[in-house]
């Protein structure tokens, strides 16, 4: 267990299968549990992958410590790396330690994990960001409007493929990339995408692949590059490392690269033309606040749109107003206009 410099101590553990069972043995055959007091009380950060390979686990992190500093709690981050199977071990382990306050994750496929492991630890208080949860379990949840987002940036690329810079062809063709071919990319985000560019282009074509591996950068460039050379002159991907791939192949083939949830400009200027923003932070450091306050002892659940400031469209950012054509922009400040008031936005999926 090491502690880095910040304010409030953060410790990092790492688990494998074997520990997580015998720690269930101890707890649960045993009975032990830790005796938790003001000055122990700690928050769980239960990442689904690494923390620093992703900007959203990083503002998820942000947010935690934020809110625990106000609230004189310590923060221990749990990194559960990227075999999702081993996930569920993971958690139902972590709960049954008994001794937090509060245990914090992200993701659709970790509400049904901390809905089990709820079930195992029913005094536990979960809050799973970016999902939605409706049960009897102290399970608070937080959804973002993908939808409504994903609309945005399939706008936008609309635009950018029909426009005229440099490495707009003449085809109105653009593409996806997506690393997990989930529930949320095939009911949130693609379809939000899509029509978005169809309002641009009603006969405008999508090329939607999948990565086979979101570490595989080389993989990703490769699946880019074929991309391209069928006519695709901008892609969005949202492959979390492997995206890199697709940003190097872009850069080399001549195409554009939009960025999903975070600020993506800097990445490669000019060839990251646009992106969006989900502020994990913010959502996270309110309904963690929310939940202490409280001390609610049934589900909160609540939604981050674009008129609520959680998520946006980057078009103020340097490498956007000086990269992007004054026409586009026009046409992106009129929807954000009424985005941003709320006269325009997308229903959540059922």
């Amino acid at each position: 267990m090491t502690t880095n410099n910040y304010l409030t101590p953060i410790y990092r553990r790492s688990y494998s299968i074997l520990f997580f069972t015998l720690l269930l043995f101890i707890l649960t055959g045993c009975g032990e549990k830790r005796e938790q007091t003001e000055s122990t009380a700690e928050i769980a950060l239960f990442v689904p992958g690494i923390l620093a390979e992703n900007p959203s686990f990083t503002m998820m992190y942000e947010g935690t410590k934020r809110a625990a500093d106000k609230s004189g709690l310590n923060v221990i981050i749990i990194e559960g790396g990227y075999d999702q199977q081993q996930w569920k071990d993971q958690m139902t382990a972590l709960a049954a330690e008994g001794h937090y306050t509060l245990i914090v994750t992200t993701g659709p496929a970790m509400i049904e994990i901390c809905s089990a492991a709820g079930k195992n630890s029913p005094d536990q208080q979960f809050l799973c960001l970016d999902g939605f949860y409706s049960g009897e379990l102290k399970i608070a949840s937080y959804r973002f409007n993908h939808r409504e987002l994903a609309f945005l940036l399939g706008y936008f690329a609309g635009l950018i493929t029909s426009s005229e810079m440099e490495f707009a062809n003449k085809q109105i063709k653009i593409g996806l990339i997506a690393g997990v071919d989930d529930q949320q990319m095939e009911k949130e985000i693609r379809p939000g995408f899509e029509i978005g560019f169809r309002t641009v282009h009603p006969e405008g074509i999508i090329d939607f692949r999948v990565a086979e591996n979101q570490d595989d950068i080389e993989g990703a460039s490769t699946l880019a590059q074929s991309m391209i050379s069928e006519g695709v002159d901008i892609i969005m991907p949202i492959a979390g490392k492997a995206n890199q791939g697709v940003v190097t192949a872009a850069e080399e083939w001549g195409a554009y690269v939009l960025w999903y949830d975070s600020p993506g400009f800097n990445r490669k200027p000019g060839t990251a033309v646009g992106s969006g923003k989900i502020s994990l932070d913010l959502a996270t450091e309110s309904m963690i606040q929310k939940i202490l306050s409280e001390k609610s002892e049934s589900f909160i659940t609540e939604e981050g749109h674009v008129f609520s400031g959680i998520l946006d469209f980057l078009d103020t950012e340097k490498h956007y107003l000086k990269g992007v054509p004054e026409e586009v922009r026009n046409s992106m400040n009129t929807l954000m206009t009424r985005t941003r008031e709320g006269s325009f936005s997308l229903p959540f999926s059922n």
